[in-house]
């Protein structure tokens, strides 16, 4: 039996109500010097009273119990609903621990439905998904992943199945009963399923950035229309636009939204030899945000004949991030070519939302993405079944039986990790530490 756990499921800041969640064996006997548990799965207004150091206290509170194994956790859980004061509720957490509870890790709650069956670890990673989504295209992501596995994967998991059990049969008793491998049959269908398994990694890669967001850094020389973009963007004026050289000294970010992808977006001090000190400050810390960015967006005003010197030497380093997007085109054509042009009076984004989505999503629709994968853990995993199905693919003509047995299994095996039927996974406990206290 392990251990009782609680934690606040609500923040501990003054509101109407504050909720107390607790999982463990035997609440029953646990809490029964507290109160007497009410009936499961209901809401019932119990008198608590306790002692402390500090002195007695006693609350009105609504309690609900939810019985093993028909709970959350598949442990007994039960939850207080103490009126919203946060000293009220720090006073009943001391309580709990005086009766051999503890405070409850990140995501302890989840990791023990995964461990009791509760949860599948695809549903553990779209709760965790949920809990971050910023954007709407987020959420409705994460949503669609909670609801089971891809029509594709379990049709895949059942022919790979036969496969396997065809193979080993053969390792095993081939000799003996005659049962042979049909090796023509089973190349064919491994290249198949590799062909598809390798287009579901491409739009897990894509629907990767939807969930992520993309960090977009804004460089330029001064005037270039950086400010004016990154205003536009997040739809508020939060960079000052002037004509005037210098304006910005340190770099501004904010999230925006342009189509399908969602945006962290770093407006930067234009880029320019004669910068003053504290201008020059904020240049030094664009070197650190280019590092880090997925996108590198290179504002050329169009009346531009030549690239800007200081600005050309600082992206030398990442060229293979930056896009180049003439600004200004509504003052006329650009002189430089470019991967996209804009129009700032008035603003026209299209042809740079075009080249965004062109970039990372392909030929992919966001929302054609919803039932795709979408983790690190899932992309590696992608790439070793097709990995797997290749080595079918590619073995010698008339090849031991052992060899197609072997390839088989390695795809069972990394088909069995993706959709969590084997949990023991070592992310899996960085994964739970990124929920909060009580879930």
């Amino acid at each position: 039996m392990t251990a009782p756990i609680f934690a606040s499921a609500t923040p501990l800041f003054k509101s109407a109500v504050h909720i107390i969640r607790v999982s463990g064996g035997d609440l029953k006997s646990l809490f029964a010097p507290l109160c007497t548990m009410p009936p499961p799965k209901q809401l019932v207004r119990r008198d608590l009273k306790w002692s402390s150091p500090k002195g007695g206290f006693h609350e009105r509170a609504l309690v609900v119990f939810s019985p093993a194994p028909q709970s959350y956790t598949g442990e007994d859980c039960v939850e207080f609903h103490l009126h919203g004061s946060p000293l009220l509720a720090q006073r009943f957490s001391d309580y709990l621990l005086t009766l051999g509870l503890r405070l409850a890790y990140p995501g302890e709650f989840t990791q023990r439905a995964l461990l009791n069956g509760k949860q599948s670890l695809l549903a553990v990673e779209a709760l965790q998904e949920l809990m971050e989504a910023d954007t709407d295209l987020q959420l409705q992501q994460a949503q669609a992943h909670q609801g089971g596995l891809p029509a594709w994967v379990i049709t895949f998991q059942a022919e790979l199945a036969g496969w396997v059990a065809q193979a080993e049969a053969t390792v095993d008793y081939g000799e003996d009963e005659h049962v042979s491998l049909d090796e023509h049959a089973l190349k064919a269908w491994a290249t198949k399923w590799s062909e598809r398994v390798q287009l579901e990694y491409q739009k897990a890669q894509a629907a990767q950035w939807v969930k992520k967001g993309i960090h977009v850094v804004l460089v330029g020389r001064p005037n270039a229309g950086k400010s004016s973009l990154f205003n536009y963007l997040l739809k508020d004026e939060r960079a000052i636009v002037s004509d005037t050289p210098g304006t910005t000294r340190d770099y501004l970010e904010g999230r925006a939204e342009l189509g399908d992808l969602p945006l962290v977006i770093f407006d930067t001090a234009g880029i320019r030899y004669e910068a003053e000190q504290i201008e020059q400050a904020g240049i030094l810390k664009i070197h650190k945000l280019l590092l880090e960015a997925d996108l590198i967006l290179y504002l050329i005003p169009a009346q531009d004949r030549s690239p800007d010197p200081a600005t050309e030497a600082l992206i030398q380093a990442f060229k293979a991030k930056v896009m180049r997007v003439s600004t200004m085109v509504d003052q006329g054509e650009p002189y430089l070519p470019t991967d996209c042009h804009i129009s700032l009076h008035p603003i026209a984004t299209e042809g740079l939302q075009q080249a965004l989505h062109n970039r990372f999503l392909g030929r992919h629709r966001a929302q054609d993405l919803h039932t795709s994968f979408w983790g690190d853990r899932h992309l590696q995993l992608l790439l070793n079944i097709t990995e797997a199905l290749r080595m079918l693919d590619s073995a010698p003509s008339e090849a031991p039986s052992e060899i197609y047995a072997s390839a088989l299994q390695g795809a069972w095996g990394h088909l069995c990790r993706l959709t969590g039927a084997d949990p023991a996974e070592s992310s899996l406990d960085e994964m739970f530490k990124r929920f909060c206290l009580g879930k």
